[in-house]
């Protein structure tokens, strides 16, 4: 897998996150980072770009 830049939510966002998509804490974080490709992973990182929770700078 290619490296790609690690993802950054705004304060307060991860856990929310988390709640919303059904998964753990660290399931976030491990998707926020791109460590892999699953399927909870990429749900992970689509609903974060959905709902505008990525920081812009």
């Amino acid at each position: 897998m290619a490296k790609r830049k690690r993802i950054i939510l705004r304060r307060g966002e991860v856990e929310r996150l988390s709640k919303i998509a059904g998964v753990s804490r660290m399931t976030v974080t491990r998707a926020l980072g791109w460590n892999a490709d699953t399927p909870a992973e990429n749900k992970v990182r689509e609903l974060a770009k959905e709902l505008n929770m990525i920081k812009k700078f």
